[in-house]
Protein backbone atom coordinates (compact mmCIF):
# COMPACT_ATOMS: atom_id res chain seq x y z
CA UNK A 1 0.00 0.00 0.00
CA UNK A 2 2.75 2.49 0.97
CA UNK A 3 4.67 1.65 -2.19
CA UNK A 4 1.63 2.48 -4.31
CA UNK A 5 1.20 5.83 -2.55
CA UNK A 6 4.86 6.73 -3.11
CA UNK A 7 4.55 5.93 -6.83
CA UNK A 8 1.43 8.08 -7.00
CA UNK A 9 3.20 11.01 -5.38
CA UNK A 10 6.12 10.68 -7.75
CA UNK A 11 3.73 11.02 -10.68
CA UNK A 12 2.15 14.19 -9.36
CA UNK A 13 4.76 16.33 -11.08
CA UNK A 14 3.14 15.22 -14.36
CA UNK A 15 -0.54 15.19 -13.44
CA UNK A 16 -2.11 17.33 -10.74
CA UNK A 17 -5.63 16.19 -9.74
CA UNK A 18 -8.08 18.78 -8.48
CA UNK A 19 -7.94 17.23 -4.99
CA UNK A 20 -4.15 17.65 -4.66
CA UNK A 21 -2.69 20.72 -2.99
CA UNK A 22 0.24 22.74 -4.36
CA UNK A 23 2.94 23.38 -1.76
CA UNK A 24 5.39 26.24 -1.29
CA UNK A 25 8.59 26.90 0.65
CA UNK A 26 6.44 28.23 3.50
CA UNK A 27 4.77 24.80 3.70
CA UNK A 28 8.14 23.08 3.65
CA UNK A 29 9.42 25.25 6.49
CA UNK A 30 6.53 23.93 8.59
CA UNK A 31 7.67 20.39 7.77
CA UNK A 32 11.21 21.30 8.87
CA UNK A 33 9.82 22.57 12.18
CA UNK A 34 8.05 19.24 12.73
CA UNK A 35 11.26 17.34 11.96
CA UNK A 36 13.12 19.50 14.48
CA UNK A 37 10.72 18.21 17.13
CA UNK A 38 11.71 14.59 16.44
CA UNK A 39 13.24 13.21 19.62
CA UNK A 40 12.89 9.43 19.45
CA UNK A 41 13.26 7.86 16.03
CA UNK A 42 15.03 5.32 13.88
CA UNK A 43 15.73 5.12 10.17
CA UNK A 44 17.85 3.35 7.55
CA UNK A 45 20.08 5.04 4.98
CA UNK A 46 21.13 3.27 1.77
CA UNK A 47 24.10 4.89 0.01
CA UNK A 48 25.41 3.97 -3.45
CA UNK A 49 28.58 5.51 -4.89
CA UNK A 50 30.01 5.45 -8.41
CA UNK A 51 33.63 6.66 -8.59
CA UNK A 52 35.51 8.32 -11.48
CA UNK A 53 37.19 5.02 -12.43
CA UNK A 54 33.82 3.30 -12.71
CA UNK A 55 34.14 1.35 -9.48
CA UNK A 56 31.11 1.17 -7.21
CA UNK A 57 30.46 0.88 -3.50
CA UNK A 58 27.38 0.72 -1.31
CA UNK A 59 26.56 0.72 2.36
CA UNK A 60 23.63 0.68 4.73
CA UNK A 61 23.58 2.89 7.82
CA UNK A 62 21.17 2.17 10.68
CA UNK A 63 20.48 4.86 13.26
CA UNK A 64 18.46 4.83 16.49
CA UNK A 65 18.13 7.97 18.58
CA UNK A 66 16.41 9.02 21.78
CA UNK A 67 17.44 12.60 22.39
CA UNK A 68 15.53 13.00 25.65
CA UNK A 69 17.35 10.04 27.21
CA UNK A 70 20.63 10.82 25.40
CA UNK A 71 20.76 7.43 23.73
CA UNK A 72 22.34 6.74 20.33
CA UNK A 73 23.01 3.64 18.23
CA UNK A 74 24.71 3.71 14.83
CA UNK A 75 25.84 0.82 12.67
CA UNK A 76 27.14 0.06 9.19
CA UNK A 77 29.54 -2.47 7.69
CA UNK A 78 32.58 -0.50 8.89
CA UNK A 79 31.68 0.46 12.43
CA UNK A 80 29.23 0.27 15.30
CA UNK A 81 28.68 2.99 17.89
CA UNK A 82 26.58 3.10 21.05
CA UNK A 83 26.31 6.09 23.34
CA UNK A 84 24.36 6.80 26.50
CA UNK A 85 24.65 9.31 29.31
CA UNK A 86 27.67 7.46 30.75
CA UNK A 87 29.36 5.42 28.03
CA UNK A 88 30.74 5.91 24.53
CA UNK A 89 31.44 2.66 22.65
CA UNK A 90 32.83 2.34 19.13
CA UNK A 91 33.94 -0.77 17.26
CA UNK A 92 35.92 -0.14 14.06
CA UNK A 93 35.81 -3.32 12.00
CA UNK A 94 38.40 -2.25 9.42
CA UNK A 95 41.01 -1.57 12.12
CA UNK A 96 39.67 -4.29 14.42
CA UNK A 97 39.71 -1.80 17.27
CA UNK A 98 37.27 -1.00 20.06
CA UNK A 99 37.14 2.24 22.06
CA UNK A 100 35.24 2.45 25.35
CA UNK A 101 35.08 5.70 27.28
CA UNK A 102 33.38 6.81 30.44
CA UNK A 103 32.31 10.14 28.98
CA UNK A 104 32.70 12.22 32.15
CA UNK A 105 36.18 10.84 32.86
CA UNK A 106 37.29 11.23 29.25
CA UNK A 107 36.20 14.85 29.13
CA UNK A 108 37.87 15.47 32.48
CA UNK A 109 41.17 14.04 31.21
CA UNK A 110 41.01 15.53 27.70
CA UNK A 111 39.13 18.77 28.10
CA UNK A 112 37.34 19.76 24.91
CA UNK A 113 38.66 16.77 22.95
CA UNK A 114 35.22 15.30 22.30
CA UNK A 115 33.49 18.64 21.93
CA UNK A 116 29.98 19.20 23.20
CA UNK A 117 28.51 15.70 22.92
CA UNK A 118 25.14 16.99 24.08
CA UNK A 119 24.85 18.86 20.76
CA UNK A 120 24.32 15.49 19.07
CA UNK A 121 20.95 15.26 20.76
CA UNK A 122 19.84 18.88 20.29
CA UNK A 123 19.11 18.84 16.56
CA UNK A 124 19.04 15.88 14.20
CA UNK A 125 21.42 15.97 11.24
CA UNK A 126 18.37 15.69 9.01
CA UNK A 127 16.80 18.85 10.44
CA UNK A 128 20.11 20.71 10.18
CA UNK A 129 20.50 19.71 6.53
CA UNK A 130 16.94 20.66 5.63
CA UNK A 131 17.12 23.99 7.42
CA UNK A 132 20.61 25.14 6.42
CA UNK A 133 20.85 23.65 2.91
CA UNK A 134 17.45 23.07 1.35
CA UNK A 135 15.74 26.15 2.75
CA UNK A 136 18.75 28.37 1.99
CA UNK A 137 19.93 26.95 -1.33
CA UNK A 138 17.17 24.80 -2.78
CA UNK A 139 14.23 25.70 -5.00
CA UNK A 140 11.00 23.73 -4.95
CA UNK A 141 10.27 22.63 -8.51
CA UNK A 142 7.29 20.48 -7.46
CA UNK A 143 5.40 20.34 -4.17
CA UNK A 144 2.20 18.32 -3.75
CA UNK A 145 0.06 17.05 -0.90
CA UNK A 146 -2.55 14.31 -0.86
CA UNK A 147 -4.14 13.57 2.50
CA UNK A 148 -1.46 13.09 5.13
CA UNK A 149 1.41 12.77 2.63
CA UNK A 150 3.30 15.66 1.10
CA UNK A 151 6.06 15.47 -1.50
CA UNK A 152 8.74 18.06 -2.27
CA UNK A 153 11.19 17.96 -5.21
CA UNK A 154 14.12 20.37 -5.02
CA UNK A 155 16.48 21.72 -7.66
CA UNK A 156 19.77 23.52 -7.05
CA UNK A 157 22.14 25.95 -8.79
CA UNK A 158 24.45 24.38 -11.40
CA UNK A 159 27.53 25.01 -9.25
CA UNK A 160 26.08 23.04 -6.32
CA UNK A 161 27.24 19.47 -5.65
CA UNK A 162 23.60 18.66 -4.89
CA UNK A 163 21.76 17.52 -8.00
CA UNK A 164 18.36 16.60 -6.62
CA UNK A 165 16.50 16.03 -3.36
CA UNK A 166 13.04 14.57 -2.88
CA UNK A 167 11.26 14.40 0.46
CA UNK A 168 8.02 12.59 1.24
CA UNK A 169 6.65 13.51 4.65
CA UNK A 170 3.87 11.81 6.63
CA UNK A 171 1.92 14.43 8.59
CA UNK A 172 0.01 11.74 10.50
CA UNK A 173 3.17 10.31 12.09
CA UNK A 174 5.20 13.54 12.10
CA UNK A 175 8.04 11.63 10.41
CA UNK A 176 9.56 11.59 6.94
CA UNK A 177 8.63 8.60 4.82
CA UNK A 178 11.62 8.87 2.50
CA UNK A 179 14.40 11.37 1.78
CA UNK A 180 16.22 10.76 -1.51
CA UNK A 181 19.29 12.73 -2.56
CA UNK A 182 21.83 12.70 -5.42
CA UNK A 183 25.16 14.53 -5.27
CA UNK A 184 28.02 14.82 -7.76
CA UNK A 185 31.60 15.84 -6.91
CA UNK A 186 33.78 16.64 -9.92
CA UNK A 187 37.05 14.68 -9.94
CA UNK A 188 38.82 14.63 -13.33
CA UNK A 189 40.06 11.12 -14.14
CA UNK A 190 42.57 10.45 -16.87
CA UNK A 191 41.45 12.21 -20.06
CA UNK A 192 37.93 12.66 -18.74
CA UNK A 193 37.73 16.18 -17.37
CA UNK A 194 34.01 15.73 -16.64
CA UNK A 195 34.48 12.69 -14.41
CA UNK A 196 33.45 12.66 -10.78
CA UNK A 197 31.88 10.71 -7.95
CA UNK A 198 28.12 10.28 -7.85
CA UNK A 199 26.41 9.50 -4.54
CA UNK A 200 22.80 8.34 -4.34
CA UNK A 201 21.30 8.28 -0.84
CA UNK A 202 17.89 7.12 0.31
CA UNK A 203 16.70 7.44 3.93
CA UNK A 204 13.68 5.31 4.75
CA UNK A 205 11.91 3.12 7.31
CA UNK A 206 11.42 5.99 9.78
CA UNK A 207 9.77 4.83 12.98
CA UNK A 208 9.44 5.61 16.68
CA UNK A 209 8.39 2.07 17.56
CA UNK A 210 11.42 0.24 18.94
CA UNK A 211 12.76 -1.06 22.24
CA UNK A 212 15.47 0.61 24.32
CA UNK A 213 17.29 -2.73 24.21
CA UNK A 214 19.03 -1.55 21.05
CA UNK A 215 20.97 0.94 23.19
CA UNK A 216 22.10 -1.66 25.74
CA UNK A 217 25.82 -2.10 26.36
CA UNK A 218 25.25 -5.29 28.36
CA UNK A 219 26.01 -7.51 25.35
CA UNK A 220 29.03 -5.45 24.25
CA UNK A 221 31.30 -5.26 27.28
CA UNK A 222 31.52 -5.53 31.05
CA UNK A 223 33.66 -3.67 33.57
CA UNK A 224 35.20 -5.68 36.38
CA UNK A 225 38.19 -4.92 38.55
CA UNK A 226 38.53 -1.52 36.93
CA UNK A 227 38.99 -3.05 33.47
CA UNK A 228 36.74 -3.38 30.43
CA UNK A 229 36.20 -6.85 28.98
CA UNK A 230 34.77 -7.31 25.49
CA UNK A 231 31.82 -9.63 25.02
CA UNK A 232 31.75 -9.06 21.26
CA UNK A 233 34.71 -8.72 18.88
CA UNK A 234 36.94 -10.29 21.50
CA UNK A 235 39.90 -10.44 19.10
CA UNK A 236 39.88 -6.65 18.57
CA UNK A 237 42.37 -4.34 20.23
CA UNK A 238 40.85 -2.34 23.08
CA UNK A 239 41.37 1.20 24.31
CA UNK A 240 39.42 2.36 27.34
CA UNK A 241 39.09 5.15 29.85
CA UNK A 242 36.94 4.05 32.80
Amino acid sequence: MKKNIIVLLACLSLVLPSWAQNLTMADFKQVVEQIKKMSRYSYVTDIDAVFPDGKKDSRKNILYMDAAKKLLFFKNKDEQMVMNSQWFYKASHYQKYVSIFDIARYQERYKGAMGDLSSIFKNSSTATFLDSVLVQQGKIKAGKRIGDLSSYDFSFPKESSLQSVQIIFNHATGLPMTITMRTFFAEPYGDNAQAGTMYSMRCHSYTTNFSDDVFSIASLFTVTGGKAHLLQFKNYKLSSIL
